[in-house]
């Protein structure tokens, strides 16, 4: 070691610069290297996002079973069927009642009235007026447009009011 540092020039630590440093010195592989560098940078970075197939844009599905009830309905309201109409509704409605209210009557009396008020909350004039309304249509009478109508009111204005 004593005799290395006696022969190196001062304020140089090493005299061989390595293959790379060598290769460095000429322009033209400098120029050469360093544009390969820039390139593979390039590459590198453009390369890093990630690569996917576009998405497709899915509509939401859409109810069916309302749009056919909507549709019956109208079928029905057109024919001047009512009472067969009304007969639907109602089926629909005391499905409805035993389904989430869990009340499986017999016959719409006072006491299914008494019952489903205290269930759902609803007052009791609104359910004695579609008990009755409901009692009508099982006793297979002519229904007038009217009526279906007053009974489409009571009906939803039960389902705004659970």
């Amino acid at each position: 070691m004593i005799w290395d540092e006696y022969f190196r020039r001062p304020g140089s630590r090493n005299n061989n610069p390595g293959w790379f440093g060598a290769i460095m010195k000429n322009n033209y592989f400098r120029a050469g290297i360093l544009t390969a560098l820039a390139l593979l940078l390039i590459y590198t970075l453009t390369e890093l996002r990630r690569r996917q197939r576009v998405i497709p844009v899915i509509d939401s599905p859409t109810n069916d079973s309302l749009e056919f009830v909507k549709t019956m309905g109208l079928l029905y309201y057109e024919r001047g069927d009512h009472s067969n109409l009304a007969q639907k509704m109602s089926a629909y409605f005391i499905e409805h009642v035993r389904s989430r209210y869990k009340i499986f009557a017999q016959s719409l009396n006072e006491d299914f009235v008494k019952e489903l008020s205290y269930k759902s909350g609803v007052s009791e004039s609104l359910i004695k007026d579609i008990v009755i309304q409901l009692n009508r249509i099982n006793k297979a009478a002519p229904f007038s447009d009217t009526e279906l109508i007053a009974l489409q009111k009571n009906i939803e204005a039960f389902h705004s009011k659970e």
